[in-house]
């Protein structure tokens, strides 16, 4: 079976940064195509050339792309992973990525205002929009239970209290659970 391994969540969550470690801890990128690389079990659609990647940083991409990419991973690997903050919605350019493979998984990240504002300030010294991350969050809370209405596994994790390595196995462990894999 191929799956869609959907994550997403506000920016400071610590997405591509889980990622970035899943890539390193499957024995890092094997092979590079421009828009998405492979590790030797999963492919990655993104640009992981740059410590945030993910989809989001693919230049004169839209959402509605990325399906397609996610199609070509398929050819490399059974798990594709498809990350970024763009990716949090219910709509229909959503669906078609999560539903490329035979199954999708939605991983819905989210941390702490605090958490947020000291990730995003020591990375970019940018400081935090609290308005929109309240909107952000709670919308992102709501995709929960849409997704698991329609058969999609989904979860969510607060990452505030979280090591990189404890977000990255959180996903690796509800994707091997889900595909009953590795």
């Amino acid at each position: 079976m191929k799956y869609t391994v959907v994550i997403t969540g506000a920016f400071g969550v610590g997405k591509s940064s889980a990622v970035n470690c899943i890539i390193q801890k499957d024995g890092g990128i094997i092979q590079e195509y421009p828009q998405y690389v492979i590790t030797e079990h999963y492919a990655f659609v993104g640009n992981y050339k740059s410590a945030y990647g993910g989809v989001d940083s693919l230049k004169g991409l839209k959402t509605s792309d990325y399906a397609d990419i996610v199609k070509s991973a398929f050819n490399e690997r059974d798990i594709v992973f498809i990350e970024g903050y763009y990716l949090n919605t219910f709509g229909n350019n959503v669906m078609r990525i999560v539903f490329a493979g035979d199954m999708g998984i939605y991983v819905v990240l989210y941390a702490s205002e605090s958490a947020i504002q000291d990730r995003l300030i020591q990375r970019s010294g940018n400081d935090l929009n609290k308005n929109n991350l309240h909107k952000v969050q709670r919308n992102l809370k709501k995709l929960i239970p849409k997704y698991r209405a329609i058969g999609v596994p989904a979860f969510i994790l607060d990452t505030s209290n979280l090591t990189v390595e404890e977000v990255a196995n959180y996903i690796l462990n509800r994707v091997k659970n889900v595909a009953k894999i590795l």
